[in-house]
């Protein structure tokens, strides 16, 4: 853990001021805490969501209200695992992958992680529906549906794109040590071939 997060070291702790500063926060009991509380958030939603699809699946058809109720149920669920993601998914960026650089923070970070996370997941699956309509599944799919699926991938990668953007505007507009460090190892260790 301590070649991973700088911050674990109790060495560093007593060294470094900004570590000793966040230490209530970041630390490796809470940390490990916070994790297991996001991981059992998620777990509890997905199995209660998977729960009420199967009842869905195998309810009488014939009982109108009874399927819808169980929609109802399905879809409340859904809107409160969404919440539930947004905020420990961002929590977990900045556990997860910020802290990994103590020193550097920034505004917008959860936020880009967060559109990252939906535009990766969108792409997986936009492939895994493509690839399964070639195996002769979902007939009914057109050449339209694929547009719109292209469509939608290309405009959540516009958003991330954006957001990569802002952040770098914001960390050169400010010029501030503590948050330029993160684009000048990254343009200095690769990563300018992208951005020339």
């Amino acid at each position: 853990m301590h070649d991973i997060y700088h911050w674990s070291d109790p060495e560093a702790v007593a060294t470094d001021p900004v570590i000793a500063h966040k230490s209530a926060f970041l630390n490796i009991p809470f940390f490990f805490i916070r994790m297991a509380i996001c991981f059992i958030l998620w777990i509890v939603f997905t199995l209660i969501l998977r729960k009420l699809s199967h009842k869905e699946d195998t309810f009488d058809k014939s009982d109108d209200s009874g399927i819808m109720a169980l929609f109802a149920k399905s879809e409340l669920y859904s809107k409160v695992l969404a919440f539930i993601m947004a905020i420990t998914f961002s929590l977990s960026a900045f556990d997860w992958i910020m802290s990994i650089d103590v020193h550097w923070y920034s505004t917008i970070f959860a936020l880009k992680n967060l559109v990252a996370a939906f535009l990766h997941g969108v792409s997986i699956l936009a492939l895994i529906v493509f690839i399964l309509h070639k195996r002769g599944y979902f007939p009914f799919l057109n050449k339209f549906h694929m547009h719109d699926f292209a469509r939608y991938v290309f405009m959540l990668s516009i958003v991330w794109g954006y957001f990569w953007f802002a952040q770098f505007m914001i960390i050169w507009y400010g010029n501030i040590p503590e948050e330029t460090i993160y684009y000048n190892v990254r343009w200095q260790e690769g990563w300018k071939v992208l951005f020339s």
